[in-house]
């Protein structure tokens, strides 16, 4: 029997359902919180985007979007790259 997922979101949520029932620490670290969820979807639509843009969309505070956009970096969702004469400040992309 072959499963479809119609969203992230819902994937997410069965994963997250499966983990917390199992108590699997490396399903876990793979999962992405609902507002994470929300940046990532921001990100989708804009295609790149930093995390003050990304922050402004959803009236959310810059360092927290930065915040998930480095778990969600880490956790292999989004990639990034730094931006040209601007410090520690980067473009995330899919």
């Amino acid at each position: 029997m072959r499963v479809h997922w119609k969203t992230l979101s819902e994937h997410s949520d069965a994963i997250r359902n499966l983990s917390l029932a199992g108590k699997n620490k490396e399903i876990r670290s793979l999962l992405i919180s609902p507002e994470g969820l929300k940046v990532f979807e921001v990100l989708k639509e804009k295609r790149e985007a930093t995390s003050k843009q990304i922050a402004e969309v959803l009236d959310m505070q810059s360092t927290h979007v930065s915040v998930i956009l480095i778990k969600l970096y880490k956790q292999g969702y989004i990639r990034r790259d730094a931006r040209p004469h601007k410090g520690n400040e980067f473009n995330y992309y899919l």
